[in-house]
């Protein structure tokens, strides 16, 4: 839904994530109108396990976006811990969920429903001290809304479906209304990848994943190690296809988790950080329908896509150059990237501030985008015989947002062209920038490798360091459900 950028604010000294929107979602009066009350909802909820919201601010030209001010996490996000134990012990997991409980539940006591809960907008603390326990951010709230809105209004076809297919609720598959027992339901897909490594319900396209939500009883967690017959039975609750039989809302959720795990007698398993530098992480990514993860440190994908035939052209990466807010924002280069370690920020070399009066400055460097360019980040558009796309291009993309990579070997003033490699998949693509309005469009045109993949087509934005390009995409799958996700790639 756009890019995210570490700033600090000048006159308080603090560090926050700022979220620049992509134009789409704001480009109506209905959505501006939409934006301006999903931000004020979302900036009143105060609770510990919901992330911050500061301020917030709408579009105001081509140099003045739409963004969104918020607090600044240090954690990594609940898709990457998944990915890198496989599965949690039932006390840990529980633990975790009641934490997301708890600032899910206080959204729901102001009849704020998420909308798009997924490990990807779960963001892990390590504990401050020895003794304590891990504990967890929920992102995203309110911003779900944002993308429904610009889909509803993009379409033509009624009941069209928005969100991340493997966290759907039944209703929200078929494009009801929608109210907190839906985000139990997600909450409740979440819990068994957590216990498990995978989600409960898996398909090689979008329809596939929407019938086993509507039709497919879920899989039972009763064989994981642990797991009591009495937490089984709460998980399959939240997973019921009739909404009137799960849990009425998150606190109800978390209420039966702690009833069901009060017999266990195992012992809550205290978070051991990675022998690897703690990331510092903006607190709101990029979602998906899928869902760039927003903490995900970059790697070659390997094994079989998840995304099957719907994986559709896409690419994901967090995005490090400056735009500002407020009055004024000064650009300055950063030593680190925050998908990776973000210990040290370098404040020299300051760019042209865009507006006046800033209170704010966005930090970035080479490091952040992969590249020696020595294009600033306050420039705004080249010449198209500037411009030189080729190289290799690093993201994820996909439901459940793997890794890719795109190699573009031909670029001839605003065209270029490549192949996307994701997992056993190798996809020829081409596509086009707009260097005056920084727009992008990118094609799959072929299938050079793999069976079972469908063309998709993108569009959206490069960075005002024409290093990373992001947007949303739909292929021939997903389209005719209405179903979109963003994508991003960074250049390396």
């Amino acid at each position: 839904m756009g890019a995210v950028y570490r700033a600090r604010r000048l006159h308080i000294g603090d560090e926050v994530a700022v979220k620049i929107l992509l134009k789409q979602y704001v480009a109506s009066p209905e959505a501006i109108e939409r934006f301006r009350r999903e931000a004020r909802a979302a900036a009143l909820l105060r609770h510990p396990n919901i992330v911050g919201i500061y301020d917030f601010g709408e579009a105001r030209g081509e140099d003045a976006p739409a963004y969104i001010v918020m607090e600044l996490v240090e954690g990594i996000s609940l898709r990457d811990l998944i990915r890198r134990e496989s599965n949690l012990a039932p006390a840990r997991a529980v633990s975790l969920m009641r934490d997301i409980c708890a600032g899910v539940g206080a959204a729901h006591k102001r009849n704020i429903v998420h909308r798009d809960l997924k490990p990807d907008n779960i963001i892990v603390q390590p504990p401050q001290d020895a003794g304590e326990r891990e504990t967890v951010k929920v992102v995203d709230f309110g911003i779900a809304k944002l993308r429904d809105v610009q889909t509803e209004l993009s379409l033509t076809q009624d009941g069209a479906v928005m969100g991340t297919p493997y966290y759907m609720s039944p209703e929200q598959c078929r494009g009801e209304p929608l109210d907190p027992r839906s985000d139990v339901y997600s909450l409740g897909v979440m819990l068994y990848e957590m216990l498990t490594g995978v989600p409960p319900f898996e398909g090689t396209t979008v329809a596939s994943l929407i019938t086993k939500h509507l039709t497919e009883a879920p899989p039972s967690i009763s064989l994981q190690p642990g797991v009591s017959p009495a937490l089984d039975a709460v998980y399959k609750r939240a997973l019921a296809k009739d909404k009137n039989t799960r849990q009425a809302d998150a606190t109800t959720f978390s209420r039966e988790l702690q009833t069901a795990q009060a017999p266990m007698s195992n012992p809550l398993v205290i978070y051991a950080p990675a022998q690897r530098p703690l990331q510092t992480v903006p607190a709101l990514g990029p979602t998906l329908n899928q869902s760039p993860p927003i903490l995900a440190q970059q790697t070659q994908p390997t094994g079989k896509s998840h995304r099957g035939r719907w994986v559709a052209g896409g690419f994901v990466a967090l995005i490090i150059s400056a735009i500002v807010f407020g009055v004024a924002l000064r650009i300055i280069p950063r030593a680190t990237n925050p998908r990776t370690n973000a210990s040290s920020v370098d404040s020299a070399n300051t760019t042209r501030p865009i507006g006046s009066n800033s209170t704010t400055e966005v930090h970035q460097s080479p490091a952040e985008t992969g590249s020696d360019s020595s294009t600033t980040a306050g420039s705004s558009s080249i010449h198209s015989d500037e411009l030189n796309m080729k190289g290799r291009w690093v993201g994820t993309t996909g439901p459940s947002s793997q890794a890719a990579v795109l190699v573009i070997n031909d670029s001839r003033g605003s065209t270029f062209k490549g192949v996307l490699e994701q997992g056993d998949f190798r996809i020829s693509v081409t596509g086009s920038v707009n260097t005056r309005t920084r727009q992008v469009t990118i094609q799959e045109t072929r299938v050079l490798k793999g069976e079972g993949w469908a063309l998709a087509t993108g569009a959206g934005e490069i960075s005002t360091d024409w290093q990373t390009i992001s947007g949303t995409g739909s292929d021939e799958i997903g389209r005719p459900l209405g179903v979109t996700y963003d994508w991003s790639f960074t250049k390396q």
